[in-house]
């Protein structure tokens, strides 16, 4: 209905031209419906903006409006409670930028930041080594220890098999050669306990377990006589010896308790169950040892195993050169690791006032082993400079503000095209309420107040960088798309196809560019569709 009712309007224009001014105007007429038409049915093509991830300073800055004003004392305290644990100025010492003036307890925090630091060296050096790949000489290495670990693996099969035998003639030996003393009949189905006993039910039970012993030994010794140089079979022989040996002691442990009841009568007198008793418990000494060198050498054995398995993976790792996955997995732990450095060395500072300004100190308010609190001055002092800047920072961004911080000023009566560096002198703990909202007192040094252009009363422009990242890789804000908390770009390669890479993110920049940590690389190009 729409495209007739424009070439309605196209077919009224030409009718009336032509009774107007007949040919020429109907000529025209005919020219203009042409075109009409044409721009009517045109097809619109899909058109990209395209950007490259390029690497540079991410920079984001607060801008504040605040006065000049003239110098002042500087009344400096730490951010958070502790005890004070030094104090290294006193009153009218001259201190510059980056003194540090006291210091809190720290706690842990040096460790957490040496482990902090080796991370991040940790990561630094995996990541060059899967960039690199290993060299020929670290493959030789891992040759040689998939040799030792093979040799080792053979001496444990070997040692185990020698193990195996000696437990089976200590177990023979506890029950055939000593225990058996106290039998008659030890080798039948009915063999009978010697001595008289006042448990009798304890007795009838270890006659009936010398049977099953007998059949226990005979299974034993046939195990034993198969082929025990192969480490599986050498494994689950050893697994059943030390249930047989387990078996053995606990029968002689039954005998020496069987032993406790025994009475002397008739051919058995007290001598002889006393010699009984010296005979078992050399038995169950002897089996006891016997258990717990098979148990070692199968401990060896095990790690034996594993270890060769893990020498062999080594090499297939060295032998196999590094993935793009593996690199990007690296580039990503190097860079979590930084920002867990970054983190805690903030989280340090905390624990050492630091002068901002060179200049005096006027007054210690506080000494050591003293509790010191936020907003509680510890060190007052009196800049070298003259004049300052009084600004007030909006609640929302006082967390990325600090003592210290970089600024670039500008003023009023100047204009921007006159720019002076200052720094932060101090952040008031305390609010300051400006139309209802909270705000925080910030003082500002020029790094050169001596210009005799700067007055106080001034209007100051200010631009504080809150975070920076130098030589960051990073890519336009309207590039990138956020959904369920992921961001990510539409990436366009080589041969121009545009697919969807998942990237992560770092700060934001008051240009509007986003540092960029992992998923795309520098100089790849995304894409952005215009609309």
């Amino acid at each position: 209905f729409f495209i007739f009712m424009i070439l309605f309007g196209y077919m009224a224009t030409f009718t009336n031209l032509f009774k107007k001014h007949k040919v020429a105007s109907s000529l025209a007429a005919i020219i203009i419906i042409i075109l009409g038409i044409g721009y009517t049915f045109r097809t619109k093509d899909v058109q990209y903006e395209i950007a490259i991830a390029a690497k540079k300073d991410v920079v984001k800055e607060i801008a504040l409006t605040g006065k000049v004003k003239s110098a002042r004392n500087a009344d400096l305290g730490f951010e958070q409670s502790g005890r004070i644990a030094a104090v290294y100025v006193q009153e009218g010492s001259r201190v510059t930028a980056g003194t540090v003036l006291a210091r809190e307890e720290s706690g842990t925090i040096v460790a957490d930041l040496d482990q902090a630091k080796s991370a991040v060296l940790s990561a630094q050096a995996s990541l060059a080594e899967l960039r690199r790949g290993a060299r020929p000489e670290e493959i030789e290495v891992d040759k040689k220890k998939v040799e030792s670990a093979k040799v080792d693996l053979s001496e444990a099969v070997r040692s185990l098999s020698a193990t195996l035998q000696d437990s089976y003639s200590s177990a023979d030996d506890a029950v055939r050669n000593k225990a058996d003393k106290l039998y008659e009949g030890q080798e039948s189905q009915n063999p009978r306990i010697l001595f008289s006993t006042s448990n009798s039910t304890l007795k009838s039970d270890l006659e009936a377990k010398r049977v099953s012993l007998s059949a226990m030994f005979i299974q034993w010794k046939k195990d034993l006589s198969g082929d025990l140089s192969s480490q599986d079979n050498v494994a689950r022989v050893a697994i059943s010896s030390e249930a047989h040996l387990a078996d053995v002691r606990d029968y002689l442990d039954k005998l020496s308790l069987l032993l406790t009841y025994a009475i002397s009568s008739g051919n058995t007198t007290q001598a002889t169950i006393d010699g009984y008793r010296a005979d078992i418990s050399a038995a169950r000494a002897g089996v006891s040892t016997a258990l717990t060198a098979l148990q070692g050498d199968r401990q060896a054995l095990q790690k034996s195993i594993a270890a060769l398995s893990l020498a062999q993976a080594s090499l297939s790792l060295a032998q196999a050169p590094s993935t793009p996955e593996q690199i990007s997995k690296g580039e990503a732990a190097l860079g979590e690791a930084k920002a867990r450095l970054e983190n805690t060395q903030a989280q340090a500072a905390k624990y050492a006032l630091v002068s901002p300004i060179s200049g005096t100190v006027t007054s210690v308010h506080q000494k050591s082993g003293e509790i010191a609190s936020p907003g509680t001055p510890v060190v007052s002092l009196i800049s070298d400079s003259a004049l300052q800047i009084e600004a007030f920072v909006p609640e929302t961004d006082i967390a990325l503000v600090h003592s210290g911080g970089i600024a670039r000023v500008t003023l009023d009566a100047y204009g921007n095209d006159e720019v002076w560096d200052a720094k932060v002198l101090s952040v008031d703990p305390a609010e300051t309420l400006i139309d209802g909202v909270s705000t925080y007192k910030t003082l500002l040094e020029f790094s050169n107040s001596r210009d005799e252009r700067i007055k106080s009363g001034m209007t100051a422009n200010v631009e504080i960088v809150a975070q920076k990242k130098e030589a960051a890789l990073s890519l336009p804000r309207r590039f990138i798309t956020e959904k369920d908390g992921k961001y990510t770009v539409l990436a366009q390669d080589a041969n121009g196809v545009v697919s969807e890479k998942e990237v992560k993110i770092g700060i934001t920049g008051s240009d509007g560019s986003v540092e960029i940590i992992s998923g795309v690389s520098e100089g790849e190009a995304v894409v952005l569709e215009k609309k």
